[in-house]
């Protein structure tokens, strides 16, 4: 698509818990842009559990080190819920990704972190 979109692609394995008898195979999709007309990096998500966010990125939570997108739309979640995704530049071949999610008039928890390594 010519270079104008960051496709993000996620999927990970949990393992049973008392909680959850079966474990957990979550997949997500989506795609990073820059919306012209609000000149901000918008990140759209859709993954296998039905729920869709989109993002933006948060210029007063980032830095050059550190993207945090917030989001400002979900579909089939908790009224009044929402999810952070910051990326950590840890070096140049190296990031960590932190979800977090916050239910309403609740602070965020971290609900994942990801160590990532380019090769």
């Amino acid at each position: 698509m010519h270079g104008k979109y960051i496709e993000v692609t996620n999927e990970s394995r949990f393992e049973p818990t008392e909680k959850n008898l079966d474990g957990e195979h979550h997949i997500d999709r989506g795609f990073i842009t820059f919306d012209k007309t609000r000149k901000l990096l918008v990140y759209r998500q859709f993954n296998n559990e039905g729920y869709v966010n989109q993002y933006v990125l948060s210029d007063s939570l980032s830095t050059e080190a550190d993207l945090v997108f917030e989001t400002e739309a979900i579909e089939n979640f908790v009224p009044g819920g929402k999810a952070r995704f910051t990326i950590k530049i840890i070096a140049e071949n190296k990031i960590e990704t932190t979800f977090d999610v916050s239910f309403p008039n609740k602070d965020f928890s971290c609900f994942g972190i990801n160590n990532l390594e380019k090769k």
